[in-house]
């Protein structure tokens, strides 16, 4: 019998930790960053893609919180 427990594991991307979850019913990988001021997640069908498509997600929203003045930081 296959195992379709979805399984995590930590992930860290340009210096920031995530966590990382795959679902093996559906087969894809999704992320989300901890540590900053609000959610970020990022998908990927792949480590390689989960990567890229974390690092794009990281740098809208460093992007968007300079842009705005906002502190992109957890504050707890």
């Amino acid at each position: 019998m296959t195992d379709l427990r979805p399984w995590i594991r930590p992930m860290l991307i340009n210096g920031h930790d995530a966590v990382v979850e795959f679902d093996p019913v559906t087969g894809i990988y999704h992320g989300e960053f901890t540590g900053l001021g609000n959610r970020v997640y990022f998908y990927g069908a792949d480590e390689e893609q989960m990567v890229a498509e974390g690092r794009r997600a990281l740098a809208m929203f460093l992007h968007q919180g300079e842009c705005r003045g906002i502190d992109t930081k957890d504050s707890e």
